[in-house]
């Protein structure tokens, strides 16, 4: 942690700019009764988020992975 504030500390007097770019794609697995930390309710066996809104539509289907060098057979599937 030391380590990363000295970078961003010298960055900065360089006048040089840091982005943190993420990408989060995991929802939940199964849950009985999932229930987010604001009160929200999902039932993630179909699945449904109501409160993001995301339904089935907006998720990959489940396959099985069988060939990492096409990347449709990575990126297109549930994992």
């Amino acid at each position: 942690m030391q380590y990363l504030l000295r970078i961003l500390t010298k960055t900065s007097y360089n006048f040089s700019r840091i982005y943190v770019d993420v990408v989060l794609n995991h929802m939940t697995e199964n849950y009985e009764k999932a229930v987010s930390v604001c009160g929200a309710t999902a039932d993630t066996y179909k699945p449904y988020y109501p409160c993001v809104p995301y339904g089935p539509e907006h998720f990959n289907k489940p396959c099985d992975v069988n060939n990492y060098q096409v990347a449709a057979n990575v990126s297109d599937t549930e994992l």
